[in-house]
């Protein structure tokens, strides 16, 4: 059966089973990303994220989790490293460091995922 309007898309995603709905949403992913900040919108405007964020609400009631700025710790060498910077980088790794405890998505962090390949010649790339 084609599919030719979004009508016929729409009722065909409806007919699906969660499991096969689940494929499309994985496939859809891969092949056409949204930025988080739309995804986070689209997926809290759906409802998809209250079960989530109500068992973070829970745990966090509970205690069974910490705040986050006492998940992030540095070493010796870390800090003795840090202090041996100049003062404007020291401020800059400062900034990141607060966008990092305030939003650890922030886009200007720029993670990567571990062990991903960034493009040729980059740096921290695994084969």
């Amino acid at each position: 059966m084609p599919l030719d309007t979004l009508e016929e898309i729409e009722r065909a995603i409806d007919a699906l089973t969660p499991r096969e709905r689940e494929k499309v949403y994985v496939w859809l992913d891969e092949h056409h990303p949204q930025s988080i900040d739309t995804r986070i919108a689209s997926d809290l405007a759906a409802g998809r994220l209250d079960d989530a964020i109500q068992r973070a609400l829970d745990e966090e009631k509970s205690g069974s989790i910490r705040p986050l700025q006492r998940m992030h710790r540095t070493t010796r060498d870390f800090r003795r490293e840090y202090d041996s910077l100049p003062p404007d980088i020291r401020e800059r790794a400062d900034k990141q460091f607060s966008l990092l405890k305030a939003n650890p998505q922030h886009p200007s962090l720029q993670f990567k995922k571990a062990g991903t390949r960034l493009g040729p010649g980059s740096h921290g790339q695994t084969a």
